[in-house]
């Protein structure tokens, strides 16, 4: 909850968080990256407008959606698409 600005402030410094983490080699291992994010419309709306299969490619990030009714756990591979979720 909170206003529309401070969702995508909250929303901004966790992508910012993730990719600092970015590396194309770790030691010989690949990286795989995740943001976790509920499920809400403020925060699927600036997936979908910020964060495309090409950049999640680039980066291997999957999403990880909270659904709070649910309590369930979605994931979206870096090649996957943000619909019906």
């Amino acid at each position: 909850s909170g206003k529309k600005s401070t969702q995508r402030n909250n929303f901004d410094r966790a992508l910012a968080s993730v990719v600092r983490y970015y590396t194309d080699d770790f030691q010989g291992f690949k990286t795989y990256l995740g943001l976790a994010l509920p499920a809400t419309s403020d925060y699927m709306s600036e997936l979908r407008h910020r964060v495309g299969k090409p950049l999640r490619r680039q980066l291997n990030l999957w999403i990880l959606l909270y659904n709070p009714n649910t309590k369930m756990i979605c994931f979206v591979a870096p090649d996957g698409d943000y619909d019906n979720k």
